[in-house]
């Protein structure tokens, strides 16, 4: 099985001009450093198939809830009534905005236009050539990994690591937290990204050459363990 640990030094090549003028806190590094203890909870994912469990449990997560209330680690369900007797509105359950993250009230992907342009830019650099393992494959509209034998007809999970990978970005104590997990227990090679652009194309290419799996599992693994491990910083809104 092909190990994800990157050569310690590789670069990356990003094609990909600094055209995002909405960069967050510029400096010289796209995220400051923050020593996190690493020592309580699960490492990061070494092997190919440990990262393909790993990701297919964090889309299971996502599967009841709405991806903004979930990186928020705060629900706000919208209540559904419907009339009743005597002019009344009766309470009838709950709305989490499953797979529609766009209506979430919280509104962390807006202006849509940036998502979009951010989601379909994570596509298109997934879509570049790589062998990679044969026995695994990669939905580029979804981003989910599957083995290379069973059908994929539709996307069951949305486009839901591109939604946390792009408020990761968007929040820089909590992009902090995931990248500097990422530099201590990883060697995997993290380029200086300087806008959410370059950022996009890198999680679309593959961890190693001989691996089918992204950047972009990693990080969203990486952001599912320091969240469930209460090690992030409460989200703040600007």
């Amino acid at each position: 099985m092909a190990d994800l640990q990157g050569s310690p030094g590789t670069e990356s090549t990003l094609s990909c001009a600094s055209d995002d003028t909405l960069v967050d806190h510029p400096s010289h590094s796209f995220f400051t450093f923050v020593s996190i203890s690493v020592y309580s909870f699960p490492s990061l994912p070494r092997t190919q198939s440990a990262l393909f469990l790993a990701t297919i449990n964090a889309f299971n997560r996502l599967e009841h809830s709405c991806e903004v209330c979930y990186f928020l680690r705060k629900r706000r369900p919208i209540d559904l009534v419907q009339p009743g007797s005597a002019r009344e509105w009766v309470w009838v359950g709950q709305d989490n905005r499953i797979f529609e993250a766009h209506k979430c009230p919280w509104r962390l992907l807006h202006p849509l236009v940036l998502y979009a342009d951010f989601a379909l830019q994570v596509q298109d650099s997934m879509r570049q050539s790589c062998l990679g393992d044969k026995e695994l494959a990669i939905c580029a509209r979804c981003g989910e990994p599957r083995d290379g034998a069973e059908l994929h007809p539709r996307c069951l999970y949305s486009p839901s690591l591109f939604m946390i990978a792009f408020m990761i970005w968007g929040a820089r104590p909590i992009r902090d937290h995931v990248f500097s997990f990422l530099l201590l227990c990883s060697s995997i090679s993290i380029p200086n990204l300087g806008s959410r652009s370059e950022y996009a194309e890198w999680l679309g290419f593959p961890i190693t050459p001989a691996s089918s799996l992204r950047h972009i599992h990693l990080v969203v693994v990486a952001y599912r363990l320091l969240r469930d491990n209460d090690f992030l910083p409460p989200y703040v809104f600007l």
